[in-house]
């Protein structure tokens, strides 16, 4: 029975814990880090403070949680080395982190991605322990895939590659739903863009391919 409790305990804690991050998160990728206060989370949780600093240290330590929480969502790390281990090219495994990203950007009401572009526009004090600790590891992992697929270990190439293939996806996250977005004559529908990207993305590793740099010369 005592073994009982203390299971039930524990899934209870991380109940607990999962509701105050998600509450939150819908907070922070609202108003930002600066204007959330702590007050407002707690009352949207239906928690006290107690709770928060129980569970998180501190608000901190909650807001740190949630970066953690909205980078696993877009990206896994579990999931980044499983491709890794793929006896896949080096091209699929490029393309199935793209349609990871696409499936995320897609789902554009989910808090996780708005929070994260907060963070990467108006960094809050947690954002060097962030990188470090949660977004390097699959940097790393996915900078490999290029390598891999460049043949090169420069790291001039490699970046420069990867800013070309990834940064209009960038634009679409972090433009999305920006007064200057909204007023583009003729704008297509969000799919039909994202569509039209992933396309030119297959084009853009087509021309960056060693195999035709090699036919060109």
């Amino acid at each position: 029975m005592i073994r009982e409790k203390a299971t039930s305990m524990r899934s209870d804690g991380r109940e607990t814990r999962a509701h105050i991050i998600e509450c939150a998160g819908k907070i922070y990728a609202q108003n930002g880090y600066y204007k959330a206060t702590s007050k407002e989370i707690c009352k949207t949780a239906g928690v006290n403070q107690a709770a928060v600093n129980y569970h998180f240290g501190s608000r901190d330590g909650l807001y740190e949680a949630v970066l953690a929480d909205a980078h696993r969502h877009i990206i896994d790390i579990e999931s980044l080395r499983d491709l890794s281990e793929k006896p896949w090219s080096p091209r699929e495994k490029i393309l199935a982190v793209l349609d990871h990203l696409l499936e995320n950007i897609g789902n554009s009401e989910e808090w996780y991605i708005h929070v994260w572009v907060r963070e990467m526009l108006t960094p809050s004090p947690s954002i060097d322990r962030i990188i470090e600790g949660t977004a390097l590891p699959k940097f790393k992992l996915i900078r490999d895939f290029w390598r891999a697929y460049l043949e090169t270990d420069d790291p001039t190439r490699v970046y420069a590659a990867m800013a070309a293939f990834f940064s209009p996806f960038l634009f679409c996250i972090v433009g999305e739903g920006k007064p200057a977005c909204r007023h583009i004559p003729d704008a297509p529908s969000k799919q039909a863009f994202l569509t039209a990207l992933r396309a030119q993305a297959e084009q853009i590793l087509d021309v960056l391919s060693p195999k035709r740099e090699k036919e060109d010369l």
